[in-house]
């Protein structure tokens, strides 16, 4: 059992070190220097957070409401640091896909073998 941990993290160590992670790191760090991008997702966050409250109640959302998040929202999206992270993000998920779909691969194959490999 400690071999499979072992491996575990020597894979997280490489995916960490991987392009795709650089990436999601790079964003975020300039994600968080852009003062107006963080206002606007505290805004949107606190927009998103009053619809919830409302729904939770049973309370339908006002359309002006829904007009406020709408346009928060395309402020956000407009921003290139926030296509840049989104980006990455999809990049290191579409990593994450490939390497779970390698570990079915292999957990299907392991559990075919008649003989134990280390």
């Amino acid at each position: 059992m400690d071999m499979i941990f072992e491996k575990a993290k020597n894979l997280g160590i490489n995916l960490g070190q991987s392009e795709e992670a650089k990436s999601i790191r790079r964003a975020q760090d300039s994600l968080s220097k852009d003062e107006d991008l963080k206002a606007l997702l505290g805004q949107m966050q606190a927009l998103q957070d009053q619809a919830v409250g409302m729904r939770s109640r049973g309370t339908e959302i006002p359309e002006e409401l829904k007009k406020k998040m709408e346009a928060v929202q395309m402020k956000v999206e407009a921003k290139p640091i926030y296509q840049q992270f989104i980006a990455a993000q999809m990049n290191f998920e579409k990593l994450m896909q490939k390497v779970n779909k390698s570990i079915e691969e292999g957990m299907k194959e392991g559990g075919e073998r008649k003989i134990i490999v280390p």
